[in-house]
């Protein structure tokens, strides 16, 4: 197992428009291409984990994700997340700690998504990473049926100035992005029509 703080700004972007050059803003920016990946997220069946801030997702062949509750400093998201390695069933390990918090529950698949991720990472001279933006085309899928699709920017902040992160921002927003997007859980829990609690998971709604 492997825990890890992460801090994030999400947007949500058009998917017709292109990402802005974010040369010149400071660093030096890497094209890591484009992957894809199939993403499940595990819940109770009545969602008791979301309504606790938890999340639970597998991503098929890469692992597991606990995600804990979360806190916001200014346009981001603050959370603990742990992770394991990939198998069919949640790790034993993961399911003692969800059930620590939420009780003696059954985990079962609740939302599925494919994800067409396009990494561009901005490093410093030496070739630290300080952001890591995630361009993210989403499908929400009904067992092999595409029901809904939508596209969201992530800004992953491991080492930048509060001015870098804010030029980021500033040039999202100026092609159309708009910062405050839900969660991924729950922007594809209700395309599927699922009844979301109406708690502020994650930190935002």
């Amino acid at each position: 197992m492997a825990t890890s703080i992460e801090r994030e700004i999400k947007l949500a972007l058009d998917p017709n428009v292109p990402l802005p050059d974010f040369s010149g803003l400071g660093g030096v920016v890497e094209d890591r291409g484009v992957v894809e990946f199939d993403t499940t997220y595990w819940d109770t069946h009545d969602l008791g984990l979301l309504r606790r801030q938890l999340a639970v997702r597998r991503r098929e062949g890469r692992g597991w994700t606990l995600k804990g509750p979360s806190r916001v400093e200014g346009l981001a998201v603050v959370r603990e997340e742990s992770e394991w390695p990939d198998g069919k069933n949640p790790p034993a390990a993961l399911s003692t700690r969800v059930c620590r918090v939420v009780g003696d529950v059954v985990l079962e698949p609740v939302a599925r998504m494919r994800v067409s991720r396009h990494r561009l990472d901005i490093v410093d001279g030496s070739g630290v990473a300080l952001v890591e933006i995630d361009d993210d085309c989403v499908i929400v899928l009904s067992g092999e049926t595409e029901v809904g699709r939508f596209r969201e920017v992530e800004i992953e902040i491991t080492g930048a100035s509060d001015e870098l992160v804010a030029a980021i921002v500033a040039c999202l927003g100026a092609v159309g992005a708009t910062p405050d997007s839900p969660p991924k859980y729950l922007r594809v829990l209700r395309l599927l029509g699922r009844d979301v609690p109406a708690a502020r998971p994650f930190g935002r709604e």
